[in-house]
């Protein structure tokens, strides 16, 4: 029991322990202790989000002001994220410690703790720095205040108002009580930076810890297999007893170890995937954000001081999520190297059979990905970047434009479904003789797993659909209400216009019928919304069945048979209709928030809405190879050789997965959705340049 306290006792843990603890998700703690700590701290991290928004749909006055304010509400929600995903899985995290704690006392050689150590101390090392900075960033935020005093040169009658805003790190509205509470105010403000900080350093210090350790252990698996069979060459048998076989006993602990360090690597990428999905998605968007407050601001040093320290902070955050996922992702690959430099060749056969049987296994290195979406890489990381600053060039142009692509989009969505009914009624009757083929309750359950997750992305799905129409139909209402201020001479046209969600045309019946046009919009608009939830969520049903069932790959080519054209059509226009949807909202950057908010309503519902046809394929496409990994876990070594050719014969069906296709040309996965977004950011580019 001492060794083990001595582990977390030791300078290599003294962050993540120590960060840890601060913010209650310590798991050897006691549970009133870590609640004690846990219920503050998320308390202070979350409750900053109200005044954060009162501001953003009270206060903010223009683009700007929502520049400037929502970026500092992605990181609310990400870092309280952080904290309530990790305490909801406290358990996981225990087990991923204890692990860590086997694994330092299950060393036998000075030379395998001279590994672990070297990998723990360069992970520390991180952390350090790590904290360092983000601790720096957090006292340069709130010190923010004093250098806007500092700079400021401005005359007696506005320094009352200028001390009572700058003493706020972030932007937040309080209403009338601002002046009369400024001071708990602002330890309010102090206190949710501290908390943000302190979570984040205390779940990335964690992570990078947890990964390093993997990588240590990933290096002594190495480390001993490259030396197998280096003391045979002068005494080397082909058959010795097994007792007596040394390199096949290390080999054997090779083969245990190995599996243990993976099945770790899976336990870390299972704790923290969901983290780094919201984390990479709300940072993209955060960080986008920044960096046009940093463009709107450069004439203006003072101004782009606090928003160009959180875009690095940000940047150094997003980037120790991918760096020690590469870590992993390389010295998983490692046991494989260290025997192509062993002796290999002095060993037994049985011993070969173990090195093959690790050598495979290797063939698939471990990764942490992002809600089992995108694994994090380094690559993937310049990827991301590289979306994250392009899309801060993204600017819309024509207004009509995307509501008519939208239009015809959604009516051939319709048009071919119908047209396709007997494919549908084919796939659906398929559905319902699975259901009857199901016998075993394992079975039976997978099926209603993979079912019951296609039911939350439809309806999440048809949530989003609806809030989007929602707002695009109570767009006319918003700006009635922010153009009280215009003239009373232009100010009896405005309600007509403001009735219409789109940019249409009537002719001289204008006026005439405002209500029967503005009744046919709306009308529009719904028809829309409901036509593309119905399509969209019947192929999401349709592949999450396919995921659950799959040994029904002539089900899997009906779907794509019945959806090709749809994408097909789906995917070029809306490449074109981003780009527009792009071009508008550049356009309308100086003008009033009510201009540029439809136009980014309508580029978020359509970018979401073509992620999910991407995000699904990709399910499909995963689990049609999900059989030959299955083959190869499975103890397929000890069935006959009958069973073994039947084997064969699965493997190498397999090995050609099943995909969703746009008219048999682009096959739809995450690598080409990121190839799609670029060569939509490559058509914005070009619509720009003929403005």
């Amino acid at each position: 029991m001492d060794e083990r306290k001595n582990i977390w006792q030791s300078r290599f843990y003294t962050v993540p322990r120590a960060y840890m603890s601060l913010v209650g998700i310590w798991p050897y703690h006691r549970f009133r202790d870590r609640c004690f700590l846990f219920v503050p701290m998320f308390t202070f991290s979350i409750t900053i989000l109200i005044p954060q928004l009162l501001y953003l749909l009270i206060a903010a006055v223009d683009l700007d002001d929502v520049f400037s304010c929502t970026p500092s509400m992605w990181i609310t929600i990400i870092f309280s994220f952080k904290l309530g995903w990790l305490i909801m899985n406290n358990k996981k995290l225990k087990t991923c410690l204890k692990t860590m704690e086997d694994d330092w006392l299950s060393l036998n050689t000075d030379i395998e703790r001279n590994i672990l150590q070297r990998h723990t101390a360069y992970g520390r090392y991180i952390t350090l720095t790590y904290g360092i900075f983000m601790q720096f960033v957090g006292i340069l935020l709130i010190s923010k205040s004093i250098v806007t005093i500092l700079l400021e040169d401005t005359s007696d009658a506005t320094i009352s108002s200028l001390v009572a805003e700058a003493k706020l790190p972030l932007r937040v509205e309080y209403g009338e009580m601002l002046n009369q509470y400024l001071y708990p105010m602002a330890v309010h403000c102090y206190l949710a930076v501290f908390s943000h900080i302190s979570i984040t350093i205390a779940v990335d210090s964690c992570y990078i810890a947890l990964i390093r350790h993997a990588c240590g252990m990933f290096a002594i698996v190495g480390h001993m297999l490259e030396h197998i069979g280096k003391d045979s060459k002068d005494n080397f048998d082909l058959k010795p007893d097994k007792v007596k076989d040394d390199n096949y006993n290390r080999t054997l602990s090779c083969l245990r170890k190995h599996l243990h360090v993976i099945q770790f690597a899976e336990l870390i990428e299972s704790t923290f995937t969901n983290i780094f999905l919201v984390s990479v998605c709300l940072n993209m968007i955060g960080g986008s954000m920044i960096g046009i407050q940093v463009i709107l601001n450069l004439n203006d040093a003072k101004d782009i001081v606090e928003p160009f320290a959180i875009y690095i902070a940000q940047l150094i955050h997003l980037f120790l999520q991918f760096w020690p996922a590469q870590f992993l992702l390389d010295y998983s690959i490692l046991p494989y190297e260290s025997i192509c430099r062993s002796n290999w060749y002095y060993t037994s056969g049985r011993c070969r059979k173990l090195l093959f049987l690790i050598m495979n296994r290797s063939l698939l290195p471990c990764k942490i990905t992002a809600g089992k979406i995108v694994p994090l890489t380094i690559e993937n990381f310049g990827r991301v970047l590289y979306l994250l600053i392009g899309s801060v060039t993204l600017d819309d142009v024509f207004e009509s434009m995307p509501s008519l692509i939208i239009s015809i989009l959604f009516s051939s969505k319709l048009l071919i479904i119908m047209l396709n009914s007997k494919k549908v009624k084919i796939c659906l009757n398929t559905i319902q003789k699975d259901w009857q083929l199901v016998n075993t309750d394992v079975e039976r359950i997978i099926l209603q797993q993979h079912t019951r997750y296609g039911q939350y992305l439809a309806t999440f799905y048809a949530v989003f659909v609806h809030t989007m129409t929602t707002l695009f139909m109570l767009k006319p209402i918003i700006v009635s209400l922010i153009t009280d201020d215009i003239s009373n001479t232009t100010k009896s046209s405005i309600p007509i216009a403001s009735r219409l969600p789109f940019n249409v045309e009537y002719g001289e019946k204008f006026n005439q019928y405002i209500y029967l046009i503005a009744m046919h919009n709306y009308m529009a608009v719904f028809t829309r919304s409901f036509a593309t939830i119905a399509v969209d969520n019947l192929y999401y049903v349709l592949i999450q069945h396919a995921c659950g069932m799959f040994s029904i790959i002539g089900f899997a080519e009906n779907i794509e048979a019945l959806f090709m054209k749809i994408f097909l059509i789906n995917l070029n226009l809306n490449m074109i209709c981003g780009s527009l949807a792009g071009v508008q909202v550049l356009m309308n950057l100086e003008r009033n928030a009510s201009d540029i908010s439809v136009p980014i309503i309508i580029y978020t519902a359509q970018f979401i809405h073509l992620f999910l046809h991407f995000w699904n394929a990709q399910f499909l496409l995963d689990y049609s190879v999900l059989p030959y990994r299955s083959i190869c876990r499975a103890n397929w070594y000890y069935t006959s050789q009958k069973c073994q050719k039947l084997l064969l014969l699965i493997m190498n069906r397999t090995t050609i997965p099943c995909k969703i296709t746009a008219g048999k040309i682009v096959i739809l996965s995450i690598e080409s959705f990121t190839t799609v977004l670029k060569t939509s950011i490559s058509y914005l580019t070009m619509f720009r340049s003929l403005q």
